[in-house]
């Protein structure tokens, strides 16, 4: 028998990019879905959008809960709300500028092992011109690799209670909020799981600006590594240290001390040292990379 599913949409000013999100729910070829809409006091018509959706769902759509706060809260705070009125028996989130492919919540699901904090799968970045995947491979995430890098990416599928009794979401993190909450699944329940199935789709194309842009990166990656330093080995310490002095724009010859006296010669570093050195070479890469990935994908 199917097990209800949550899935928690926040948003904020993007009517109709919600809707396209909410119609990628009710497309889901799973049976047995829970849909939860916290809208951030919104100043567009997104009551009258919900009103017209919730008579129009789809039979899969089991209830569908819409919230709206009486101000400007924030997205984890937002977050949190829809986590209290869930029912399911697992819980996944879906950004109001992002959607669903429509065997996502089938595939999750299907593949889901309770000996796995929690899992997830690789996505497609939409950019406007060309779509490419995030990452090409399915793998095991452990707490020193979650701790170096958002390997999980910004969706997963969790049971419930276990979300709740990791508190949630941290409403002192502005961003790198998933990041911080799945570190805190992983101490836990142990590694996680990442699938290589590609059934989500984070939408960059269009002309309203991601929340997590609007924050500085090396503010944001200060306060994680001061938070979970504690638990780092040696090599994640290096490498969360090595990343803040250049995000922080430190001089090269404060780097290279750095990477002398540690003697933290990896791949990750000397990456960093390229694109800062040479961002012309490291662009046109990239852009050769996403053509390659755009065939794949198609």
């Amino acid at each position: 028998m199917e097990k209800l599913v949550s899935v928690l949409i926040t948003s904020y000013n993007r009517p109709l990019l919600l809707r396209r999100a909410i119609l990628s729910v009710f497309n889901q070829t799973y049976s047995k879905i829970e849909l939860i809409v916290i809208d951030d006091n919104s100043s567009y018509e997104v009551d009258l959008i919900i009103k017209e959706l919730q008579e129009v769902a789809t039979p899969n759509i089991k209830n569908f809960i819409y919230k709206k706060n009486p101000r400007n809260m924030g997205a984890n705070f937002s977050r949190n709300r829809g986590l209290k009125h869930a029912k399911g028996f697992f819980i996944t989130g879906l950004d109001d500028d992002d959607y669903f492919k429509e065997d996502r919540l089938q595939i999750l699901v299907n593949h889901y092992n309770k000996e796995f904090s929690f899992i997830c799968d690789n996505y497609i970045i939409v950019t406007g011109t060309n779509n490419h995947a995030r990452f090409q491979r399915e793998c095991i995430i452990d707490l020193q690799t979650i701790l170096k890098e958002n390997e999980a990416g910004n969706q997963i599928l969790v049971e419930r209670e276990r979300l709740l009794s990791v508190g949630g979401f941290s409403i002192d993190f502005k961003r790198l909020q998933d990041q911080d909450v799945w570190t805190k699944l992983i101490q836990v329940y142990g590694s996680a799981r990442r699938l290589n199935a590609n059934t989500y789709y984070m939408d960059v194309s269009h002309e309203g600006v991601r929340i997590t842009k609007n924050i500085k990166d090396y503010v944001a990656y200060r306060k994680y590594y001061f938070k979970y330093k504690n638990i780092m080995y040696n090599d994640t310490k290096n490498y969360n240290l090595f990343r803040l002095m250049m995000l922080r724009r430190l001089k090269i010859k404060i780097i290279f001390s750095f990477i002398a006296k540690k003697q933290y010669w990896t791949l990750f570093a000397t990456k960093l040292l390229l694109k800062r050195a040479f961002p012309g070479i490291i662009y046109l890469k990239q852009k050769v990379y996403e053509n390659y990935l755009k065939k794949r994908v198609r």
